[in-house]
């Protein structure tokens, strides 16, 4: 067997900062001047000849905005607040019924009515099932307004707010903001067959109805009828 050994490469300047006393062979990595060598950093130092790891740049320096950066060590103005969705107004309907609703936030970019660009805002549950949306009429300040028309068939339970946010381009939720109600399907009589009589005649008819319960002739719950004028 061999017992080889590989020289020792490095710096051998004794007055570099990184001078190595057992390097034999000189390759070239002597440092005399530690700093930022990036020259897009603020605190580029065009002395530096070694690279210390303390490059800083602009960006968002506000650890609680939305664009916060985390290597930024100068503001730029860039910071975006977080936004949020606070509340709507009323929080619950049935199914099948429309109605006006308002939208409190706190940062939030609605967009504008006038130039076509009013957020959307829609409702869902578990991580986006039984969607539905909201149509955006208007904005004033903190506030988007809007109606909501809810399908007959809706799923009961809460839902999920989104409201699109003009700023990050990114929608805002708050969890659990509208509550949809069981609404009982509305009952009517659609016709009867045969639709006349003549006086003093008896004669059998077939009434047609939707969402009607006419109870049973088993139970003894079967429907009455009757016919009225004025």
């Amino acid at each position: 067997s061999y017992n080889l050994s590989i020289p020792e490469c490095g710096c051998m300047d004794s007055t570099a900062l990184n001078y190595d006393p057992v390097a034999i062979y000189e390759d070239s990595s002597c440092c005399y001047n530690y700093g930022c060598t990036d020259m897009t950093a603020v605190n580029y130092d065009p002395t530096a000849d070694c690279d210390d790891g303390s490059c800083c740049y602009e960006g968002c320096t506000d650890p609680v905005a939305y664009n916060y950066e985390a290597s930024a060590c100068a503001d730029d103005g860039s910071c975006i607040p977080v936004a949020q969705i606070n509340s709507i107004s009323p929080n619950n309907g049935n199914q099948g019924q429309t109605l006006s609703v308002s939208i409190s936030g706190t940062n939030m970019n609605y967009g504008s009515q006038w130039s076509g660009t009013l957020s959307d805002f829609r409702f869902s549950q578990w991580s986006g099932m039984n969607m539905f949306y909201g149509n955006p009429t208007s904005e004033s300040g903190n506030y988007l307004y809007g109606d909501i028309s809810i399908p007959q068939n809706q799923n009961t339970g809460w839902y999920d707010l989104e409201v699109y946010d003009q700023n990050t381009s990114n929608w805002v939720m708050l969890n659990s903001a509208f509550e949809v109600n069981y609404s009982a399907p509305i009952a009517q009589i659609n016709s009867i067959s045969p639709n006349s009589g003549n006086q003093g005649q008896t004669l059998s008819v077939s009434i047609s109805g939707t969402n009607m319960d006419y109870g049973s002739q088993w139970s003894g719950t079967l429907s009455d009828f009757r016919f009225s004028q004025w």
